[in-house]
């Protein structure tokens, strides 16, 4: 599973106390923006699939997105709860994860059968690890709930594998003591049908669909081109940005994803599964198809595209968002000059190298630009003009590692760009009006 790179600190914290011949483990476990479910509480629809006893004392709730198990356990008691996984003899051989609340502190533990009726030591007094990712409780009436997440495949000795097809055999139990050791008060066996009625997974869905009911989607605009244009209503999501911007979207909201590349967005949804969001869909089709069939959009609400450089730094600003670059801008014959690509892509513009002619094409809206390395003469659509009317020596060069740099102020007041140089700082700032 690809697992989106986490920005934001999120705090668990373990600690190994030994009560009795078990240790418990306490965890406070600040996860809601990694897993905006993972409340401690099971709530309607949340999970995919679900198996009630035949008491109704006792129920698990359960999701699989990639290689992931979410899962959710309700039981009439506010002692403890617990579920076993693929027993081989009774209690023999399941992988045990129980929950339960001591003085408002909440505690999950990752154990193994080791005999038929007991004990079930810790995976890590037997030499394992405890590999409950995350949890939740919460006492609601007179039942606990039970959230947790795990891998499905942990690697571990002591962890039985949870499978995404087929059926698996479980225990269940529960008792009515705050003390994860004590006997328990009902317990009994069954089986989960058909796994792979759990999966969690996106689908793509049609233009038409989307445009005769687009209030009722939440639409992600991952592309570039949001201040240009973008489908109306569309939030502005670029991949980077989604641990920020995931507070104020709604998981629970059928949610389509569009874009200008199609691996980018495959993978921007594969994040969204991990995060919860329950009806993911992938948008068939780019903005460009959504435009050619007649279907409105609208523009974004910034007057200007606003780039900052500075000599000597690879990072530079598009309206104050910082974006990595492989190489720094570098002053040449008195002329900044550095990869046009990062003004050209921010731009929408597109670039051209061709390695032959030692041609560069740069393409904004209706301009186009021609100029070659070592020559003083470019061509604006398709008139010269020389690329720097005082000094002839201003040019376009190759310099280590073999990165094409080009005077940035020929280039972007051809584009119709403001450029400011700001000495005491070594910035430029280019401004590019959007009117």
């Amino acid at each position: 599973m690809r697992f989106f790179a986490v920005s934001i600190a999120l705090v668990t914290i373990l600690f190994l106390q030994p009560i009795g011949l078990y240790p418990t483990i306490h965890s406070v476990c600040h996860s809601m923006l990694e897993f905006p479910d993972l409340n401690g509480i099971v709530e309607p629809m949340e999970y995919k699939a679900s198996y009630t006893n035949k008491n109704q004392d006792w129920s698990f709730h359960y999701t699989i997105v990639d290689d992931i198990l979410k899962g959710g356990i309700i039981a009439n008691t506010t002692g403890w709860c617990a579920i076993g996984l693929d027993p081989e003899s009774k209690m023999k051989g399941a992988d045990i994860i129980q929950g339960w609340i001591t003085d408002g502190v909440s505690h999950a533990t990752d154990s193994y059968g080791t005999k038929e009726f007991g004990p079930h030591p810790f995976d890590t007094t037997l030499g394992g690890t405890n590999n409950i990712q995350y949890f939740a409780l919460s006492h609601q009436q007179e039942t606990i709930h039970f959230e947790f997440r795990r891998k499905l495949s942990t690697g571990d000795l002591f962890d039985k594998e949870f499978p995404t097809e087929g059926d698996l055999r479980i225990l269940w139990a529960y008792g009515s003591l705050s003390d994860h050791s004590s006997i328990h008060s009902r317990r009994g066996y069954s089986i989960l049908s058909q796994v792979e009625k759990s999966i969690r997974s996106f689908s793509v869905i049609d233009m038409k669909t989307v445009h005769e009911s687009l209030s009722s989607y939440q639409v992600l605009d991952i592309s570039d081109q949001y201040m240009f244009h973008h489908i109306k209503g569309a939030i502005h999501c670029p991949h980077e940005d989604l641990l920020d911007i995931l507070p104020s979207l709604d998981h629970t909201k059928p949610t389509v994803v569009y874009g200008t590349s199609k691996e980018n967005v495959q993978n921007f949804t594969h994040d969204l599964l991990y995060h919860d969001f329950r009806e993911p869909y992938i948008l068939d089709g780019t903005l460009s198809d959504w435009i050619s069939k007649g279907y409105t959009t609208e523009k974004g609400s910034a007057e200007s595209i606003v780039l900052k450089f500075y000599i000597g730094l690879k990072e530079y600003f598009v309206n104050n968002k910082k974006i990595q670059m492989d190489v720094e801008p570098v002053i040449l014959e008195d002329r900044t000059s550095l990869p046009i690509v990062y003004v050209a892509k921010p731009l929408h513009g597109s670039i051209q190298w061709f390695p032959e002619t030692k041609k560069i094409t740069i393409q904004v809206d209706s301009i186009h630009i021609d100029c070659w390395i070592g020559n003083p003469i470019a061509k604006i659509n398709g008139e010269e003009q020389w690329i720097d009317e005082k000094n002839h020596a201003v040019v376009p060069v190759i310099l280590p590692p073999g990165r094409t740099f080009v005077p940035v102020r020929f280039v972007a007041e051809s584009l119709g760009c403001e450029v400011f140089w700001n000495g005491s700082l070594q910035e430029i700032t280019i401004q590019y009006s959007l009117q």
